[in-house]
């Protein structure tokens, strides 16, 4: 009984991502950023191409944030009005060409001041489809501003809406979008399905498509269309299957997130203030690499805590104060310890 009551809890300590069978084609973590805030692009993990910042002569649509779900998370101004018209990570192709099926998900938290009713999260119009060969096809997850801090999320297979209940901005939220044409997969096809913290809230049948001929023209943090489309908020752990993941995998994602794994599988890093060397201890090691890198350049991990690639006294300020905030024994706590070790050290002298 105790042998099967040890292999239980080993089991039950098992990670979540062992629940997950599948792939991404495509994958942003969004972590870079955290650790080097002068990074300019987002990397897709699977290939490791960086898509760059389409605004290259203007980079303050977007900042880096070390509060993600998992590790980090890509901060969107969402400037409306077409005065930045480049707002947006130029993201071009996922690997979803000749694709049958395609799931997308990310932890999305969409800003409260959100300026525009429509805004592009993760979209493209260039995809091509067998249902029309102009490249003209609209994709992909979209939040719609409904006023007084509320909003909902606006999910497109081929230009057909498919839309949430109505949910508060400022709070995060795991999307997930699933579209399918194969019927081998026990789904009357086409079909589409849309998830909200791994929860299903929406799915229907359709006619088109098929097929995916051309994958192409994603942006992150705008709507292709126009310019005033741009998403205002955080994005984190985006990721593309070339499969219609089950329900089973969804729910797997989304609980993962919420334990720090990512959508592949991986342990996300934790930023903890005056963590410089992302160790999960705030200790004099920290202090050290701050000290080493005084009023010189650098990432985190050469002590800039404050993400303005300098390190100076303000890192060391951050760092001070997590140092001492930390948790330090009660004299009533110290007093059993130090008892017991002083009768071990009289124990081993007796021994002699």
């Amino acid at each position: 009984m105790m042998r099967f009551c040890i292999a239980l809890l080993a089991f039950s300590a098992l990670p979540l991502a062992a629940l997950m069978a599948q792939t991404p084609v495509s994958h942003w973590r969004f972590d870079d950023g955290a650790i080097d805030s002068s990074t300019v692009t987002v990397t897709n993990s699977v290939n490791n191409f960086a898509s760059p910042w389409a605004n290259a002569a203007n980079n303050d649509g977007f900042e880096w944030s070390s509060d993600g779900v998992v590790g980090g998370a890509l901060a969107l101004n969402g400037i409306s009005g077409g005065d930045l018209s480049d707002d947006y990570f130029d993201i071009g192709t996922t690997g979803l060409t000749g694709a049958f099926s395609a799931t997308w998900t990310a932890w999305i938290r969409p800003d409260a001041g959100q300026e525009s009713g429509y805004t592009g999260v993760f979209m493209t119009r260039l995809v091509e489809d067998d249902t029309s060969f102009d490249a003209n096809q609209n994709f992909g997850i979209a939040w719609e501003n409904e006023g007084g801090g509320n909003g909902h999320f606006d999910a497109r297979v081929s230009g057909a809406p498919l839309d949430s209940a109505s949910l508060a901005a400022g709070e995060w939220y795991h999307v997930a979008l699933v579209w399918d044409s194969d019927d081998a997969n026990g789904n009357v096809a086409p079909f589409r399905e849309l998830y909200i913290d791994g929860v299903s809230v929406g799915s229907d049948t359709m006619g088109i498509p098929l097929e995916i001929f051309d994958d192409a023209g994603w942006r992150l943090g705008q709507d292709y269309c126009c310019n005033n489309r741009d998403f205002r908020g955080l994005v984190d752990d985006l990721a593309v299957f070339d499969v219609a993941l089950t329900a089973a995998e969804i729910s797997s994602i989304y609980n993962n997130g919420l334990n720090n794994i990512d959508a592949a599988g991986e342990t996300g890093p934790v930023f903890q203030p005056g963590d410089v060397d992302l160790d999960g201890d705030i200790d004099i090691a920290d202090y050290d690499i701050i000290n080493a890198n005084m009023f010189s350049t650098g990432i985190r991990t050469d002590g800039d805590l404050t993400a303005d690639n300098f390190v100076d006294f303000e890192d060391f300020a951050q760092w001070k104060n997590a140092f001492n905030a930390q948790a330090i024994p009660e004299p009533g706590t110290m007093m059993p310890l130090a008892i017991a070790g002083v009768l071990l050290i009289g124990l081993t002298r007796r021994r002699r």
